[in-house]
């Protein structure tokens, strides 16, 4: 097994990866305890990308690193590809190395947040607080590949926008993974975890029991971390696990207040017998109460919720007094109901939040500003080549409005998009003749495009946007784009379009977000045209505006 004592006298600890190379474990002892372990395609010859961990903590220390091949699935041919000198090249610096390169990937989204490094999906632990907006996400950051091994990485902005990525918050470790969950301000400090003058933030997630660092069988298990300096760093529970396993894989806590009853609420996806998703199993979440935070009481269950249970409360129409409570799943399938604090009685069924392939896992933002409702998904997209891999959706703003069929939720991108408005392309009453050639109604390959469209006489309306194409079926009332389909009211005749297009992603809002549809696309880099065009009958574009977006990331 190969191994390499150095002494820490810089930040970071780089590391080369090619994606792809057998997977191995790598363990970082001070003192002869494991302080980090984890998994890494360390490069031989090749190298992709440089990855890093922050080992200030153990500043002017010993380290010994080993290496040997991943003992949780080894592979045949794995243990021979570990070399003797495969330490050799991890390099410490006081910099990241190849900073300058990152945010200036190809495919790197411009306005669509990304892991400086490595793979991450569900976002976790969000929370507002003192003017930051904290996101938190299920990261592996020393491959592209989803494989064991999640920690919870952190980034924090003031604007929904621009984000600060900091250190890793949670890590794996004896307790096992770090799967997903929610974050909470405890106000009252009811939990007794304060230490200072401010409210402590706590961090709910699950333990998996089996990590790199841990290899015992998995036994899911919720608990808690907690900061006492606004998020900068995190200590685990010393109580941990505040519910103990109860079926196998149950797992991702939401906890909120829940002001009538003056109770914290979580909801677990707890299935039964077991909490996966497979044949066989029934799945459900339960919800629990708790009045500090730490001890939890079980109240009720309710079938057909899986993956990160969400539940919350939105006002009808905007009206404050008129509550309607909604719960959704992974896949953003929602159905409204009531909720006393302890039960959530459904009364409807399942509805389709949204239409695409690339939201999944959506969050929420606890206490944020205004009462809004705050929301982000993980979009499941592909970046070939990248040193990155998946993005997180833009945020929306939630809202709940009256349609024919009833309540619906409403997404719309949040207002704070504007500030990254700069050049802008504007037409108003632009008649399209019927099987004409398309129309080039702007150019761009990152904005906010909005359009109503009076589509008339039209069987067809086909706007083209960098290569991608998106077909208004007049007839059939349907909306399709790389083989996606939504209904469409087409109410008074108009069809009303938000597209937000990045490097790798295209939302799509119709319908005025009553319609959401994401999309994992990439783009033509060399095509930068919009058009639009009629087929069948003529159609006229009453109103259209494409604003250019500026990048979120600094330059190098």
């Amino acid at each position: 097994m190969p191994s390499r004592e150095l002494t820490v006298t810089d930040r970071y600890l780089n590391m080369p990866v090619k994606a792809g190379a057998p997977r191995c474990r790598m363990c970082i002892k001070i003192d002869g305890e494991v302080v980090r372990a984890f998994h890494v395609e360390l490069a031989g010859d090749g190298i992709d990308f440089w990855t890093f961990i922050d080992v200030s903590a153990w500043q002017g220390q010993s380290a010994v690193i080993t290496l040997e091949a991943d003992p949780v699935s080894p592979d045949e041919d794995q243990e021979g590809a570990i070399h003797d000198d495969a330490l050799d090249a991890l390099e410490l610096s006081e910099e990241i190395k190849d900073a300058a390169e990152i945010y200036q990937e190809a495919l790197r989204p411009q306005f669509h947040f990304t892991t400086r490094r490595g793979w991450h999906n569900d976002p976790n632990g969000m929370v507002f607080y003192e003017g930051e907006y904290h996101l938190f996400y299920q990261h592996q950051p020393f491959s592209v590949s989803s494989f064991t091994d999640k920690s919870w990485g952190h980034a924090v902005s003031r604007d929904l926008l621009h984000w600060e990525e900091r250190p890793i918050a949670l890590y794996a470790d004896q307790e096992g993974q770090k799967w997903s969950g929610s974050g909470v301000v405890d106000w009252r400090n009811v939990s007794g975890l304060q230490q200072g003058e401010e409210p402590p933030l706590l961090l709910f997630y699950t333990g998996t029991g089996r990590s790199v660092h841990n290899p015992k069988p998995d036994d899911f298990v919720q608990s808690i971390a907690y900061s006492n300096d606004r998020g900068r760093t995190w200590e685990t529970y010393a109580g941990n696990p505040i519910i103990p396993n109860i079926t196998p894989g149950n797992r991702d806590p939401l906890v909120q207040w829940h002001e009538p009853t003056q109770r914290w609420v979580m909801a677990l996806f707890v299935g039964q017998p077991e909490s996966w998703l497979k044949d066989g199993n029934q799945v459900a979440t339960q919800f629990f109460t708790s009045v500090d935070l730490k001890e939890w009481r079980y109240e009720s269950t309710v079938d057909e919720f899986f993956d990160c249970p969400a539940l919350l409360s939105l006002p009808l129409d905007g009206d404050a007094s008129d509550l309607c409570w909604v719960m959704y799943r992974a896949d953003m399938k929602y159905k409204l109901g009531r909720f006393d604090g302890r039960v959530f009685t459904p009364e409807t069924d399942f509805l389709i939040g949204q239409r695409g392939e690339c939201a999944y896992a959506p969050q929420v933002f606890n206490n944020a500003p205004d009462n809004r409702r705050i929301q982000i998904a993980w979009g499941r997209t592909k970046a070939p080549g990248m040193s990155f891999s998946q993005i997180m959706n833009f945020p929306c703003d939630l809202s709940m409005i009256t349609t024919e069929e009833g309540p619906r939720m409403r997404w719309t991108p949040v207002k704070e998009i504007e500030n990254l408005y700069q050049s802008s392309t504007s037409c108003r009453d632009e008649v399209l003749t019927a099987d004409a050639d398309p129309i080039e109604l702007a150019r761009g390959q990152h904005f906010d495009l909005q359009t109503v469209i009076a589509v008339g006489v039209a069987h067809e309306v086909e706007i083209t946007v960098c290569g991608v194409s998106l077909i208004c079926d007049v007839t059939g009332k349907q909306l399709t784009s790389e083989g996606h389909s939504a209904p469409l009211s087409l109410r008074d005749g108009k069809l009303h379009l938000r597209l937000l297009l990045d490097r790798i992603s295209l939302e799509i809002f119709a319908e005025d977000g009553l319609v959401y549809m994401s999309l994992a696309v990439i783009p033509d880099a060399e095509n930068d045209l919009i058009t639009i065009r009629a087929i069948g009958g003529a159609a006229t574009v009453e109103t259209f505006e494409c604003h250019e977006l500026k990048s979120i990331w600094p330059k190098s």
